[in-house]
């Protein structure tokens, strides 16, 4: 039977309600969705008319969720699967792949139709008999299924997302875990306690430019910023951590500040712009500040899940925090599925936009975090159309009116605009910095994009509304 927690109502609250949160931090609970199983790792899906769902590892299934009322999810399918402690997904456009330690090959859900997901089956079962993890590089559309009974295997769902084409594997080391983007892949060989960055554009022959002995045992996920600047790593270890590396020379990594959750054993990161996002089991999840990391990684939210205390393997197994309304996933290895809202230092988005064709314009942070004194915050605004004139507002309220056939999501009332060009491919950047001026925090921004564009009505394109707190 599915259970949804009933606490989302700021009234059920104030009755007394009792949550599994000990402490948070600019973080709101919108729901937890509970089956009474196990649950592993969590990921998410943006569809093309912005509804989204959520995706979880349960201990015998992979179920879908819709979360675009994320104080009400609804299970819109379930895939019965061996039974297992361990599920971990990715996705690449419309597919999404399910692995496990306790099956072969890889699962494929199409979610063409996310109201009704359509099982594809198992595939490569013959390739490998369990994996422990799975990622896509989604410039490239290959997926990188590692830990497996036969090593990492790369696998090619931009030329058939069902079928998988195989295009290498690396054999050994063991890798636990690993991010590839832009040619580089960072793998975590947790046994060795070491991560190795590789050449990947032949997926063939990967190609090693440089390791790295980590400073603490259990090296188990990688992230890094789409500068290709900064690595974070995370230490699966009573004693672990977060440590950021800068690899802007990937052939010589330079190791920078530390994040830790003293007494709490922390699991994955990610990251979007300079913020970071990480799941920190029993301790739950954490938002980071990335802007300074010469010196300090510093938390900006943060929401307990857990029941279970301790240094355990429990709480947050993974976080997802790519929803395009900004809402983070977190999947409680005891507790279920956790819609959540950051309150301050976080992008969140709302409405429809005023599409250009295929174009929608969008922006999300650069810099660092949004908080008082953030100097290097600036917005990457992309979705333009090339060399296309854009308008940035900036309001101290949201409002939705119609102008010249489109939707305006601020309030116009006391509204600032920044304007500018775009470059040819469409993006721009925008320096936002923050006053060091306490009073600032807690103050919510507005803002909105529009940008000329010939395919849109009335020749103009907007996004949705955005906003965001300012943390103190």
């Amino acid at each position: 039977m599915l259970r949804t927690h009933p606490c989302a109502a700021a009234a059920v609250l104030a009755a007394g309600c009792l949550l599994p949160a000990q402490t948070s931090q600019n973080t709101t609970l919108l729901s937890r969705t509970d089956v009474g199983v196990t649950y592993a790792a969590v990921w998410g899906y943006t569809a093309p008319d912005y509804r989204e769902y959520a995706i979880l590892g349960e201990r015998t299934a992979t179920v879908i969720y819709d979360v675009t009322d994320p104080t009400a999810p609804a299970q819109v399918g379930s895939f019965a699967a061996p039974a297992s402690d361990w599920r971990e997904m990715t996705s690449y456009r419309h597919h999404v792949y399910s692995v496990s330690e306790h099956h072969s090959g890889v699962r494929v859900i199409d979610l063409s139709n996310p109201a009704a997901p359509v099982d594809r089956g198992y595939k490569h079962t013959t390739l490998w008999a369990n994996a422990h993890s799975i990622h896509c590089d989604p410039d490239t559309g290959r997926i990188y299924v590692n830990g497996s009974s036969s090593g990492m295997h790369v696998l090619d769902a931009a030329a058939d997302p069902v079928n998988l084409p195989a295009l290498g594997r690396w054999a050994s080391p063991y890798v636990h875990d690993c991010y590839v983007r832009r040619g580089r892949g960072y793998l975590a060989e947790v046994y060795n306690s070491r991560l190795r960055i590789v050449n990947a554009s032949n997926a063939a022959a990967l190609t090693t430019l440089s390791q790295i002995a980590s400073p603490q045992p259990y090296t188990h996920n990688a992230w890094v910023s789409d500068d290709d600047r900064l690595l974070l790593v995370t230490h699966e270890d009573a004693n672990g951590y977060v440590k950021a590396y800068d690899v802007t020379n990937p052939a010589a990594p330079v190791p920078l500040a530390n994040y830790a959750s003293p007494g709490h054993i922390l699991h994955n990161v990610y990251g979007i712009g300079r913020t970071g996002y990480v799941a920190a089991y029993t301790d739950g999840f954490h938002m980071i500040d990335l802007s300074t990391p010469g010196t300090s990684l510093r938390r900006i939210a943060y929401y307990d899940t857990s029941t279970v205390p301790g240094n355990n393997y429990d709480g947050v197994w993974g976080v997802y925090p790519w929803a395009d309304s900004g809402v983070i996933y977190a999947s409680d290895i005891s507790n279920g599925l956790y819609c959540l809202r950051v309150d301050a230092g976080h992008v969140n988005r709302y409405g429809l936009p005023t599409a250009g064709g295929s174009r929608v314009p969008r922006l999300h942070t650069e810099g660092s975090a949004v908080y008082v004194g953030a100097s290097a915050l600036r917005a990457r605004v992309t979705g333009l159309a090339a060399n296309a004139p854009w308008l940035l507002l900036l309001s101290p309220a949201q409002g939705t009116q119609q102008v010249l056939g489109t939707t305006v999501h601020v309030a116009l009332a006391g509204a600032m605009a920044i304007s500018g060009t775009a470059d040819a491919q469409g993006n721009a950047d925008v320096p936002l910095p923050i006053p060091g001026q306490p009073g600032l925090a807690g103050a919510r921004v507005y803002a909105q994009v529009f940008a000329a564009d010939g395919a849109a009505p009335q020749g103009v394109s907007a996004s949705r509304g955005h906003w965001f707190g300012i943390a103190p």
